[in-house]
């Protein structure tokens, strides 16, 4: 058996907060699946730029807690045999937040957010270190779409016009040794 190779199936863990899976397909394949829900957030601040600040630093403490949590509890259940893996991710994100504006606050409807990964590479790599660097990259790219969400938000209050859109979210990372080991969604 190679190296980080775990044949038992899918390792799941279910937290207060989302959801992730980890499941070594063959000792060269892999697929990893997390998600959260965000609660509904109502927020009575004195103006707009400030309610919509605090919304946005809520929700983003709100992700960090959730994906650390899962990524640590999964990350528990895998192998660290093998070598910590370098992973480089590179994503597209469009989303949009429901809101609505009174003149009491904002609030700011409940929203959930998924990732899939189908990695492919060398099974020479410990699990555990792929799902905790997968996690902590997502948290990186999280932070950044979230932020610009809010910051649509703010555009919208401004305007007075919301525009609701779906979410459209494609993934795909890259795993580097000395030489790249392309990972696909």
């Amino acid at each position: 058996m190679e190296s980080g190779f775990q044949d038992f199936g899918p390792i799941t863990v279910h937290g207060n907060l989302g959801r992730a899976a980890f499941e070594r397909n063959s000792p060269s394949s892999a697929s990893f699946t997390i998600s959260y829900d965000t609660p509904e957030q109502d927020v009575s601040a004195g103006s707009s730029e400030e309610a919509v600040s605090w919304a946005c630093s809520r929700e983003i403490g709100h992700m960090r807690r959730a994906l650390t949590d899962l990524g640590v509890a999964l990350a528990s259940r895998l192998s660290a045999e093998g070598a910590a893996p370098r992973v480089e991710r590179s994503w597209e994100n469009a989303e949009k937040r429901a809101w609505s504006r009174s003149a009491t606050g904002l609030r700011v409807s409940a929203s959930t957010w998924a990732c899939q990964e189908v990695l492919e590479g060398s099974g020479r790599y410990s699990d555990r270190h792929l799902v905790l660097n997968l996690v902590t990259q997502a948290i990186q790219q999280r932070q950044e779409n979230i932020r610009g969400a809010y910051a649509k938000i703010l555009l919208e209050i401004d305007s007075a016009t919301p525009l609701l859109t779906e979410p459209n979210r494609r993934h795909s990372s890259h795993l580097y040794e000395s030489s790249p080991i392309n990972f696909g969604r």
